[in-house]
């Protein structure tokens, strides 16, 4: 379910609060998972299971293209519904799998999370020769053209999507099972991605409010 829901943050919706529902959730999820007989196969399959949810519904589209002539090529449109997002949320779940003997309860599990969440990105963008598989980037959640996009002028697509992946899992830190910190010192993230986000914005919309008009 939040795989599914993850996908209304993109194109044409930008409901990006509801990308933050679904990556904060994962976070409670991954743990949950420490809990389980065997924690990283318990995060492996709900990483899993997260991420063929998240790409069967972002790139459901492809399946389009076999109905074009489905007496010839339906048989075949198993692939872009099945084996296509088994292979993307494969290498989410491996990413997740790399990383989890570090996972911890406190806000250091953000940049364990979104390092592994945006080296699976990276890789499976990078898949299929010239001109990779770069749909649905995490940046892409923020309209085209608009304020918060322009930083992408600075640090490119993939900087931008690692900014946001620990922005939209930073409120995951507020129901932290550390024994030790007050409730200010575990909304910080939550705050310091609010100022982030919030400069990145006044920046974007002074740097499109300066750009010369054409006809």
């Amino acid at each position: 379910m939040l795989g599914a829901i993850a996908n209304f943050a993109f194109p044409p919706f930008h409901i990006w609060p509801l990308y933050a529902v679904a990556l904060s959730g994962l976070v409670w999820s991954l743990d949950g998972a420490r809990l389980a007989p065997k924690p990283r196969r318990a995060a492996l399959w709900r990483v899993g299971a997260f991420g063929f949810a998240y790409y069967l519904v972002g790139m459901h589209w492809i399946a389009w293209a076999f109905l074009v002539d489905a007496e010839a090529f339906v048989f075949f449109i198993w692939m872009p519904l099945i084996a296509l997002p088994a292979l993307l949320g494969g290498i989410l779940a491996g990413a997740m799998f790399l990383v989890y003997p570090y996972w911890c309860p406190g806000p250091a599990r953000l940049i364990i999370f979104s390092s592994a969440f945006m080296l699976a990105e990276w890789f499976r963008a990078s898949l299929f020769g010239i001109g990779g598989f770069p749909w649905d980037m995490p940046g892409m959640i923020w309209a085209p053209g608009e304020a918060i996009s322009q930083s992408a002028s600075i640090w490119g697509i993939y900087g931008l999507s690692l900014l946001t992946v620990v922005a939209m899992a930073s409120p995951a830190v507020l129901t932290d099972t550390r024994q030790r910190g007050s409730t200010a010192s575990r909304a910080a993230p939550l705050i310091v991605a609010a100022i982030v986000f919030g400069a990145l914005w006044g920046w974007g919309a002074k740097r499109l409010g300066e750009a010369p008009m054409t006809e």
